[in-house]
């Protein structure tokens, strides 16, 4: 039975996120307790600072999401709680959760171009033919909407074989859009503010078994 949380601990749009899975037809809960046990799948949003996210984490609640993934259960990460599935960030200090390897970097870093950050606003993302993830489909084209200065860098990403990245190439700076590891999900763009293509990308998260 599929049983959507939303989980808010006060550092992202949590309200948008609730909102849009009601939209799509779901029963959806804010979850503001490290109780996570009833649910199937669970959002996690965040807006904001890497250190702040990261303090908002207690123990507790970094406990209670791990074991929610070890039970194979779905979890999605939205913008920084994408950043905090990760361990640093070079934004600021704290740590993220770990449960993927690697380093949020700053987007600037490696692009040959100056790109205005912010990164905001609409931006094209498409899906390789060979894509085999489950929030999209092989050759896919979709524009989602971003707000970001730091970010997952592939090309400084050590990619495990059970992970997908799809990219997003701006000014010749690639930049994953999103990132798939089993029952692990996450999205730098906001599927909320998306319109029809972020509710894609919710729908499909939300009817994995």
């Amino acid at each position: 039975m599929i049983s959507v949380g939303v989980i808010n601990i006060g550092i992202g749009n949590t309200k948008g996120v609730y909102n849009a899975v009601k939209y799509i037809g779901y029963d959806v809960s804010l979850i503001s307790s490290n109780k996570l046990e009833d649910f199937s799948h669970i959002i996690f949003p965040g807006v904001g600072n890497f250190e702040a996210g990261a303090n908002a984490l207690t123990p507790l609640w970094r406990e209670e999401i791990k074991k929610f993934i070890n039970k194979g259960n779905f979890f999605m990460g939205i913008c920084l709680g994408m950043q905090l599935l990760f361990e640093k960030s070079e934004e600021s200090e704290g740590e993220g959760l770990g449960i993927i390897q690697g380093e949020i970097k700053s987007i600037q870093k490696i692009s040959t171009k100056q790109i205005q950050l912010p990164r905001l606003g609409w931006k094209l993302v498409n899906y390789d033919e060979d894509y085999k993830g489950r929030l999209g489909n092989p050759g896919q084209k979709s524009k989602y909407y971003f707000v970001h200065s730091y970010g997952l860098l592939p090309d400084m990403h050590k990619l495990k074989k059970d992970e997908f990245i799809v990219e997003q190439i701006e000014n010749g700076c690639k930049i994953a859009a999103s990132i798939e590891k089993n029952n692990i999900f996450g999205v730098q763009y906001h599927p909320e503010k998306s319109s029809i293509f972020g509710l894609d990308v919710l729908n499909n998260f939300i009817k994995l078994n």
